[in-house]
């Protein structure tokens, strides 16, 4: 574990619409130093990517992560993967929890086990008179009530407590120190462009060789997913032609 803790401040609310817009608004009001993050014990409009909501509880990690890249030594060129390093983090966190499943990374931004989401990222940019920020929004099912769920979060979505080895080891704030160590540590793999990053990412990807398909606004791309490249794209091949995306959502596996 670091010795010094990434964040330099967390900034609590009991209840928010969304830890991103208020991560948002606290940057256009004068930010606080970097890296800072907000913390929501209650999220009520929780955002995904496009218009996609995420459904939390009191159980549920919700938190922003708020960086100024330079602080990091990433470049322009490295801001479209800080979703994939964050995915990358929260997978080794949650292995030490020996879960039951198939534990991996559906790109481009969510965690699931066993085909049932328990995590999601959104990562947006921000910038303020001279300078840029990332916000790095995650939501955990830790130990989400997922009985009191919408019916359509159920069938796709689960709670870690309800998935691991050990469930009495949780705790909201167990799992976010421990994600935070790593988050940290594969940023500066991030800045250094460590090619194992490239490796784990494809070693946790659960849409290799999957039939799949991608919306990407009007249209939608089909194939077999063959990988993710180095600079986060999702590769697809569909026999006469191979594909690097470097956007859109995945609609059917």
């Amino acid at each position: 574990m670091s010795s010094r803790p990434f964040l330099r401040t967390t900034i609590h609310r009991e209840e928010v619409d969304s830890t991103n817009d208020l991560a948002r608004a606290l940057l256009s009001e004068g930010p606080p130093a970097t890296p800072f993050a907000v913390r929501a014990r209650r999220q009520t409009r929780g955002r995904g990517r496009g218009a996609n909501r995420w459904w939390s509880d009191e159980g549920s990690l919700t938190v922003s992560i708020v960086i100024d890249p330079a602080d990091h030594h990433l470049t322009v060129a490295h801001e479209a993967r800080p979703a994939l390093v964050g995915a990358l983090a929260l997978i080794e966190t949650i292995a030490d929890h020996r879960p039951s499943g198939r534990l991996g990374l559906k790109w481009p931004n969510d965690v699931e086990i066993g085909r049932r989401k328990v995590a999601g990222f959104l990562a947006e940019r921000v910038e303020v008179e001279d300078r840029r920020f990332l916000i790095i929004g995650m939501g955990v099912n830790v130990l989400t009530r997922m009985d009191e769920a919408p019916a359509e979060v159920r069938t796709r979505a689960a709670a870690l407590v309800d998935l691991v080895a050990d469930p009495e080891s949780l705790s909201l704030d167990g799992l976010l120190e421990r994600f935070l160590d790593r988050f940290a540590r594969r940023l500066s793999d991030l800045a250094s462009d460590d090619p194992a990053l490239v490796d784990l990412w494809n070693a946790f990807d659960l849409l290799r060789d999957q039939p799949i398909a991608v919306a990407q606004g009007d249209r939608v791309v089909e194939g077999m997913g063959a990988g993710i490249d180095p600079l986060g794209g999702l590769i697809l091949c569909d026999g006469a032609e191979r594909r690097t995306l470097y956007g859109g959502t995945v609609v059917k596996t």
